[in-house]
């Protein structure tokens, strides 16, 4: 990572002791689409609260969302879902204000969100800024559901 790199996370962490994640929270994985379940509409609220609680703390937000090329290796073994530039590869509604308001958004082209490279670069840098970094992975996959 550069100085410049070193400087501009610097800037955006400075009096910031946690980082959230909200990963896959995708139109295409909770509203609609080949891959949809609309049993992730069941996190939204308690995501909600986490989230404005990150605001008000001004702690810092961060989404990793899906954004396929049309040809992604993925796709062998997947049906064709949020690809860059659809509708199902937007962020949910519910937290687009967020993303409005200082959260930053990664994409992917993977199931791994931290294969992306801008990911993996703010982590290994946070790790040598912050000593105290709480990191939270509030992703879709952590979570079984009932099933009735």
């Amino acid at each position: 990572m550069t100085n410049r790199e070193e400087r501009y996370y610097d800037e955006i962490y400075k009096g910031k002791n946690k980082l959230l994640y909200i990963i896959d929270m995708n139109n295409g994985f909770v509203n609609f689409g080949p891959m949809a379940n609309p049993k992730y509409n069941d996190l939204v609220q308690e995501q909600l609260k986490m989230l404005e609680k990150f605001k008000k703390e001004n702690q810092q937000i961060d989404f990793i969302l899906e954004a396929h090329d049309e040809n992604a290796t993925e796709f062998i073994k997947y049906p064709k879902h949020c690809i860059r530039g659809t509708e199902e590869a937007d962020l949910i509604p519910e937290f687009q204000y967020y993303q409005l308001h200082g959260a930053r958004t990664y994409y992917k082209n993977s199931i791994n969100g931290m294969l992306n490279k801008d990911v993996q670069g703010q982590i290994k840098l946070l790790k040598g800024l912050k000593e105290n970094l709480s990191l939270i992975s509030a992703t879709v996959s952590c979570f079984a559901f009932k099933t009735s």
